[in-house]
């Protein structure tokens, strides 16, 4: 009985730890549909979310009527870019959400467009868009058209920076927070090694933080700075962090500024640097 008790305590932990891990998203279906089913849309809702559910690294969240007022309002189904009502994103932040799907139905003809868009609450960024026609009449209709949708949203999603998944992403609290130096390193990296700015699901996090002043000393030879920095490597999903140091080192005859410059000119052929993007470059790929 013990034996049992344990084995279930186990698999619910099991089971909390693997929801924990992925991404919540709201889903909100506006528009037309036909007069004689005047409750498709929501049951288009419920598929769209079976299908991001199906997928395996989402959770829905049921949506209320103020995300789906909201949603037209702001007519997001509608163009690409940001998110100019920050209305949309509290709502979302409001639900524990990482995403908001909507979808918005068009009657042509006797049939019926819809069009979607994939937002990015952290980021207020329209990610992906997709569209297909359906009749909206049976259930297979429904089915099929929501799996085409979500199959164009994550498909282009996992293409862009911003996107979600695997690979490299910055960690976005370190990003918000960099100092001016660590901002500047953070650039340069991200000219040698291709990292995201989106929701991190299952790949590599990482973090570059740096002095906020340089060290600089005067001597018989003018004006030497040293900074020291370091790069910060975590998986998505939480564990055991990897650091990696280095420093730069500039000089100048009389300026501090222009020896400043020097270290961070130094950055790209620095030994530590190469390094580091090769170890970028090998998480990457897992």
């Amino acid at each position: 009985m013990k034996r049992l008790k344990i084995l279930l305590i186990t698999l619910l932990l099991c089971s909390a730890v693997s929801a924990q891990q992925k991404l919540k998203v709201v889903v909100a279906a506006a528009g037309a549909e036909p007069a004689s089913k005047p409750n498709t849309l929501k049951v288009l809702e419920t598929k769209v979310q079976e299908a991001f559910v199906n997928d395996g690294r989402f959770t829905a969240v049921t949506r209320d009527q103020a995300v789906l007022n909201q949603i037209d309002k702001e007519h997001i189904y509608q163009r690409g870019g940001a998110v100019d009502d920050k209305q949309i994103i509290a709502l979302g932040k409001q639900y524990g959400a990482a995403y908001l799907c909507a979808v918005k139905s068009s009657q042509v003809m006797e049939t019926f467009m819809l069009e979607a868009s994939l937002v990015d609450i952290e980021s207020a960024r329209i990610i992906s868009v997709g569209n297909t026609q359906c009749d909206l009449v049976n259930i297979g209709d429904l089915v099929a058209a929501s799996g085409e949708i979500v199959r164009q949203l994550l498909g282009s999603a996992a293409g862009k920076s911003g996107g979600y998944g695997s690979g490299l992403y910055w960690d976005r609290e370190s990003v918000r927070n960099a100092n001016p130096m660590a901002a500047e390193l953070t650039k340069i990296l991200n000219q040698k090694v291709s990292v995201s700015e989106g929701t991190c699901v299952s790949g590599t996090k990482i973090a570059l933080e740096s002095d906020g002043e340089p060290t600089c000393t005067e001597g018989m030879v003018g004006i030497t700075c040293k900074l020291n920095t370091a790069l910060t490597i975590t998986q998505c999903q939480g564990g055991q962090k990897t650091v990696l140091r280095g420093s730069l080192t500039g000089a100048d005859k009389s300026s501090k500024d222009v020896a400043v410059k020097q270290a961070m000119r130094k950055a790209e052929k620095a030994d530590f640097w190469n390094a580091w993007v090769k170890e970028l470059e090998t998480r990457g790929k897992k």
